[in-house]
């Protein structure tokens, strides 16, 4: 469901594997969402005989979605087919100051005659089932896990993430607490939540709140308030336990279960320490909090016979604590470093920006929503095709956007410069100018210069009207600062648009990293996907330098040894981490595309915090499914598609990952790829040139006897047929049954599967 919510069609497919009821699942969620292309293909496996006729109510239901009223986001979600925030954008309230605390407040608690004064008389409190829909409370935090900078200045051990912002609903209002403004208003903690949490009338709901409250007390720990929360309902533990725990796992899961559809998680990841939210942000917070409501309610209801009766769930209502409070010197060091961390977030709120310029500038989350706006240009024009029948060969195109932390990316590039395998993806520089005062961004590739000549050739002037902008110009002109500029979703003017120059050299490339809005935040896409959503002015050859790109042409344009089989329509592309290295091997030496993590490619400083969260960024920006035998890993809130064997035995977990992906052995395709860099293709070489290169020596007993030699394109390893090649073919064979095993792999045969 992760992938379902982060619009991961690519790897939800592969993950499905031979699963009909995942498969099923993902088909219901890719038509909701209009991925018009998706569904198709999975139409075409799971043989849907009437997937045309459900195109023109595809149509149908998105121009009314987006005719309702609600707000963009809002909007947005639902066009994506999740659940949408019906109370509207006026609904949510940023509370950051004691004046918008007191208005909470008499929301909350009007109609109470439950007070602070009066806690410890006799309160006849209400039964368990009693609690009508204006007396439901959802809870939720968004919080920020801790800089090590931060936390090494402080010398704390105890916090591991800072509480930004706490979402208070009820059945017609979101408050969006501003902790972070407010960390040493006593009204906030004393009286407000002091009172919140102890009501007997508020029945408080919250989802994996356990971590939340956690959170909270790490970040303030001085507050008695944020001990015990009563009454309370933990609707995971509910769901899990009267629905089945792959329902209990995730909100979204209980959502899309209770509710009827999924939420859009994308805005999770997004930086929760950024005043103000952006819209987006808030109606992300918002529906988090009100969707605890709105299930709750739907189960106090009892009309779903589906779902289990108010009274079973009513039953887990009880008082929430937390089990173990910081001891007085771990107070102090939570204290100093929820302290330092806050001086600097205001620091950082007051830095101007571009100098003496103070911009409004735009956010990632304005880009990420100018790039919906493109898929959805996108999705419309795919399903007008598919009536008219001209888009069923249409490729497919992988629109995922991915943000990532800069430090992530430095060890993807660190480990993509010491790795022998071949590169998927570059770096890539938006630099801003003006041509004859027309705002333009070219983009290159980051290790190469700006070719100003070709640029000026391209645009039709000459090059003394090719101005770079300065660091103010950035800001004003096209919303982003230096150092932050992404590829595409500039600041437009009423007067004239933002044109968008490129280098040719990014079309044969994977994938692009680029600029993300804001210096926390880096921006990973697929570049045919770049290409074919964002108007280009134009492509040519405006960079100069080496280009990393050209080396990895050349080994792609070399002539093949032997003729290669058609790409089939799913393959699947494995990471496979340390504990499943072996099964990784195997799987390479039968022609899968898997590549095998090296922890240790990760700097010595950062290995141990920052080698997995690398893992994981490899795993979804590359689109593969880990395979692993550490659950808290496929856990992790950045994971992607993780696949967890259960066995600690190698032949087990290959027959586990060869069940469930419904893996054929494909002769022609046995032992194609390096079994060192993964790179597929060798060439012939003859004796001669074993003997005289020095990348790979052979032994000298070899050369005696083995005249036939083939060396791998990228990273030069030689391979020959050893005594032990017959036996460990045979070996491989016997791993598959009968009617796993097939000569070669046609298209056709790859939809058939």
């Amino acid at each position: 469901m992760k992938l379902i919510e982060r619009q991961r069609w690519q790897m939800a497919l592969a993950f499905a594997g031979n699963d009909l009821s995942l498969q099923k699942l993902l088909f219901d969620h890719m038509v909701a969402a209009g991925e018009i292309q998706w569904a198709s293909r999975l139409a075409q496996i799971l043989a849907i005989p009437d997937f045309d006729a459900q195109v023109a109510d595809m149509i149908a239901k998105r121009g009314l979605l987006r005719t309702n009223g609600l707000s963009h986001s809002a909007n947005a979600a639902a066009l994506n087919g999740c659940l949408s925030f019906e109370l509207g954008s006026e609904s949510v309230v940023m509370c950051d100051t004691e004046e918008s605390l007191r208005s909470a407040m008499d929301h909350l608690f009007r109609g109470s005659d439950f007070s602070l004064e009066n806690s410890n008389e006799p309160i006849n409190a209400p039964s368990r089932t009693a609690f009508a829909a204006e007396r439901i409370v959802g809870l939720d935090v968004e919080w920020k896990p801790t800089s090590s900078k931060i936390a090494a200045a402080t010398g704390s051990k105890t916090t591991s993430a800072m509480a930004s912002i706490l979402q208070i609903s009820s059945s017609s209002r979101v408050f969006v607490i501003d902790l972070l403004a407010l960390q040493d208003n006593d009204f906030l903690f004393e009286t407000l939540l002091g009172r919140l949490f102890a009501d007997p009338f508020l029945l408080k709901v919250g989802f994996g709140f356990d971590t939340d409250l956690k959170v909270l007390h790490q970040t303030f720990p001085e507050r008695s308030s944020l001990i015990n929360i009563t009454p309370f309902l933990e609707l995971s533990a509910v769901v899990s336990k009267l629905l089945g725990v792959s329902v209990g796992n995730s909100l979204s899961n209980a959502t899309s279960t209770i509710l009827g559809s999924p939420l859009d998680k994308r805005m999770q990841m997004s930086n929760w320490d950024v005043r103000p939210l952006t819209e987006p942000q808030l109606t992300y917070a918002a529906l988090d909090a009100y969707c605890l409501v709105q299930i709750t309610n739907k189960l106090r209801k009892n009309e779903d016979t589906k779902l289990p009766p108010w009274e079973a769930t009513a039953a887990e209502i009880h008082e929430l604590a937390y089990p173990s409070p910081l001891t007085n010197e771990e107070t102090v060091e939570a204290i100093s470093l929820r302290n330092k961390y806050h001086k600097d977030w205001v620091k950082s709120r007051k830095k101007p920006l571009c100098g003496d310029v103070v911009a409004n500038l735009l956010t990632p989350q304005d880009v990420e929503g100018c790039w919906e706006e493109r898929k959805r240009k996108h999705q419309e024009n795919e399903l007008k095709h598919l009536q008219t029948g001209a888009g069923a060969d249409q490729e497919i195109l992988d629109t995922a956007l991915t943000f990532l932390d800069p430090l992530t990316v430095r060890n993807l590039l660190k480990q993509s410069r010491d790795s022998e395998q071949p590169a998927t993806f570059i770096a890539v520089n938006a630099i801003c100018f003006f041509a004859d005062e027309e705002p333009c961004v070219a983009c290159i590739e980051a290790n190469c210069k700006l070719d100003t000549a070709q640029l000026a050739m391209l645009c039709g002037v000459s090059r003394r009207r090719i101005k770079l902008a300065t660091p103010a110009e950035c800001c004003d002109y096209f919303g982003f600062e230096p150092g932050t500029i992404p590829p595409f979703g500039h600041r437009e003017q009423s007067d004239h648009r933002v044109r968008i120059y490129a280098s040719s050299t990014l079309q044969h490339v994977e994938s692009l990293v680029c600029g993300g809005g804001s210096h926390e935040s880096l921006l990973w896409l697929n570049s045919k996907a770049y290409f074919a959503l964002i108007d280009i002015e134009t492509v040519g050859d405006i960079q100069r330098g080496v280009s990393a790109v050209e080396s990895i042409n050349e080994q792609a344009t070399k002539p093949p040894a032997r003729q290669e089989r058609k790409v089939s329509i799913r393959e699947y592309k494995f990471l496979a981490d340390s504990m499943v290295a072996r099964v990784g091997k195997w799987l390479r030496t039968i022609g899968m595309d898997v590549i095998i993590w090296d922890p240790y490619s990760v700097p010595k400083k950062t290995a141990s915090q920052d080698h997995k969260a690398a893992l994981l960024a490899l795993s979804v920006c590359e689109q593969r499914i880990l395979l692993t035998r550490d659950k808290k890993l496929a856990n992790r809130r950045d994971a992607g598609a993780c696949f967890v064997v259960s066995s600690d035995d190698p032949f087990k977990q290959f027959q586990e990952i060869k069940t469930h992906f419904a893996l054929k052995l494909v002769k022609d395709e046995m032992m194609s790829r390096c079994s060192r860099c993964n790179a597929k293709g060798f060439d012939v070489v003859d004796l001669d040139y074993v003997r005289n290169q020095t990348e790979d020596e052979v032994h000298p007993n070899v050369l005696e006897v083995v005249t036939e030699f083939w060396v791998c394109r990228v990273c030069h390893k030689i391979y020959w047929e050893g005594p032990k090649y017959d036996s460990n073919y045979a070996n491989l064979l016997r791993m598959f049954d009968e009617d796993s095993i097939v000569d070669s792999v046609s298209k056709t045969d790859a939809i058939e599967k």
